[in-house]
């Protein structure tokens, strides 16, 4: 588990350069999943909670609000676990 959680350091700076060349919805999805991955098996609550909330700010830098859009479902789901009236908003 070590091994892994040592890797999500790197996959988090490749990913925020991804979005320095391009900052299109698809690097800010691929920043909030490396998160939400991090998230699944950070093993420290505290530091779980700073992921969660890490891919929710991800997400919230897409450029779309429609569900059928590149990353949008993700983002309305892994928001409501922080913030349900802001993804019910969104879903609507």
């Amino acid at each position: 588990m070590a091994d892994a959680l040592a890797l999500f350091p790197e996959a988090e700076a490749l990913a925020k350069g991804a979005i320095e060349l391009l900052p299109q919805d698809e690097a800010w999805s691929i920043l909030a999943s490396v998160y939400k991955k991090w998230a699944t098996v950070e093993p420290e609550p505290a530091q779980r909670d700073a992921r969660v909330a890490a891919a929710v700010d991800a997400y919230e830098h897409l450029s779309s609000n429609k569900p059928s859009d590149y990353g949008v479902e993700n983002r309305i789901q892994f928001l409501a676990i922080r913030n349900l009236d802001r993804a019910s908003e969104l879903n609507e």
